[in-house]
Formats: structure tokens, C-alpha cells, sequence
């Protein structure tokens, strides 16, 4: 089951709430130079029809698209047995940053990957 944009915020709090930290894996990979190289917190979700903003500490992915979806899933990236994630996929853009890096996106999926 998908939650489109009424429900993406409380997908994506719920996941941060029960997980300490993740990290996250881009439609090219990681987020950091190696998997699980980040553990982010949450600072700020915002949500707009089409528009999508998470903001993990210095990291922050916008995604654009009418078409959003945010879904609860099982990553295996990592560990074929899997690992806790959220997969965002829909978006016409995503635009990742960091103070020093940045990365544009016009299709594929995110997943916010739990640390366990």
C-alpha cells in the first residue's frame, strides 16, 4: 500500500520514530562515500502537493513530482534478508544536497534505510 501525499509526513516521522538513524541510498547509491557511512536524524518534512522536502541534518533531498508515493519496504541493498526502509519513488526530479555536494535525479527511488 502506497501513501500518497496525505500521508507521506506521517509515513516517512513514523519510520525516523522507531529507527534511530538511517541512511540513504540514491538512485546512483549512497548517500556518503560508503553504505551506512551516514546515520541521519530528522530536522524538517515538508509537504506540498508535488513537492516533497526532507531535510536530515546537513542533507536535503527535495522531490518534485504529482505522481509521489511513500511506502514502507524491506531493503536489500545491504542484506539479502533485508533491512527496514521507506521507499520514495514517483518523483519527475529529486535534488540532493549537501553543504559541498550536490546530486539532480529525474527518476528512480530513494529509500531511507534504518540502521540497525
Amino acid at each position: 500500500m502506497s501513501a500518497h501525499l496525505d500521508g507521506v509526513v506521517g509515513t516517512i516521522k513514523d519510520f525516523f520514530d522507531r529507527d534511530v538513524a538511517v541512511d540513504v541510498y540514491l538512485p546512483d547509491g549512497w548517500s556518503a562515500v560508503r553504505a551506512m557511512d551516514a546515520a541521519y536524524r530528522p530536522t524538517r518534512i515538508v509537504e506540498r502537493k508535488g513537492l516533497l522536502i526532507v531535510e536530515l541534518e546537513d542533507l536535503v533531498l527535495c522531490f518534485i513530482g504529482e505522481e509521489l508515493a511513500v511506502r514502507p519496504t524491506v531493503a536489500r541493498v545491504l542484506d539479502p534478508r533485508g533491512t527496514p526502509a521507506v521507499e520514495v519513488s514517483g518523483f519527475r526530479h529529486l535534488y540532493s544536497s549537501w553543504p559541498k555536494v550536490a546530486r539532480e535525479y529525474e527518476t528512480g527511488v530513494a529509500l531511507f534505510i534504518s540502521e540497525l
